[in-house]
């Protein structure tokens, strides 16, 4: 929770160096379920002022800052299943949406996530579940709220037979930030998907495959995971190329090697020599 909202919820000092244990209540009328960072115990019916109501009180929170914490009352479905280290996956969203299939996606891809961060990691992860719920009105993208992930419902679900035009980018943006993350941080897959891609190019010149919005990224990891033969074929493409944008992205990945033996080895051809030295002279 933001720093005024904590506070209205409960006095507290919202600093992230600032930490504690959370004992949570809640109390919500009949019909609608009550969620918060950890699991909650069983439900039980109370009577306030002549209203009947259920009390969901949860388990002792890990230590952590205010601003982690995050409970929501709603009247919301959910699909489950647990991962390989026994994390508990559910995935929360309007009833109709859940009925439809839309959180499907994301709870088949939430445990292979976790595991992949684990291993990558090498930190196992700390909760014994792990919420992740659509909002249909939220102004923020995603919060990280641990053990309850609220989404605004474009960043979460997922349908594709109603998929509106602005998921569809939302998606192919996050997909160039994935990748250019993975790859920066130099994880093996992804160095092995872009230089296949780029390989795959090499065998047949006329027809790039590599999607463009990627381009710029793959044809950087491919020079610096590659040699002679990537950095001269990067080099002839360059030459040859007639889109203003396309030699660009050639241009700045020429660049991206990490071997300068490059520029004085006897392996480089003569034409590829010749054109580097046009290309610093110019």
């Amino acid at each position: 929770m933001q720093p005024i909202d904590a506070r209205k919820a409960f006095p507290c000092f919202d600093e992230p160096a600032m930490k504690a244990v959370f004992h949570l209540t809640l109390i919500h009328p009949h019909g609608t379920v009550a969620l918060s960072n950890s699991l909650n115990y069983e439900p039980v019916n109370v009577t306030i002022e002549g209203q009947n109501l259920i009390q969901t009180s949860f388990r002792p929170t890990e230590v952590m800052s205010s601003y982690l914490l995050a409970f929501v009352v709603c009247e919301f479905d959910y699909i489950s299943s647990i991962s390989d280290t026994g994390v508990l996956i559910r995935i929360w969203a309007r009833r109709k949406a859940i009925a439809e299939g839309q959180g499907n996606y994301a709870l088949n891809k939430t445990g292979p996530i976790l595991s992949f961060f684990e291993d990558y990691y090498d930190i196992p992860y700390p909760l014994n579940k792990s919420d992740q719920i659509a909002l249909p009105d939220f102004s923020a993208g995603a919060m990280e709220n641990w053990g309850l992930i609220t989404y605004r419902e474009t960043a979460l679900l997922y349908n594709p037979p109603k998929q509106h035009f602005q998921i569809l980018l939302f998606l192919m943006y996050n997909q160039v930030n994935a990748i250019s993350t993975a790859c920066s941080s130099e994880v093996k897959s992804c160095m092995e998907l872009t230089t296949g891609w780029f390989r795959d190019w090499m065998k047949n010149p006329t027809n790039n495959m590599i999607p463009a919005n990627l381009r710029s990224t793959v044809y950087c990891n491919a020079i610096k995971a590659g040699g002679v033969e990537e950095w001269d074929f990067a080099w002839s493409m360059y030459k040859n190329a007639t889109i203003a944008a396309e030699a660009e992205k050639l241009m700045s990945a020429l660049s991206c090697t990490t071997q300068p033996w490059l520029l004085n080895s006897g392996g480089l051809s003569l034409n590829t020599l010749e054109g580097m030295c046009s290309l610093f002279s110019a």
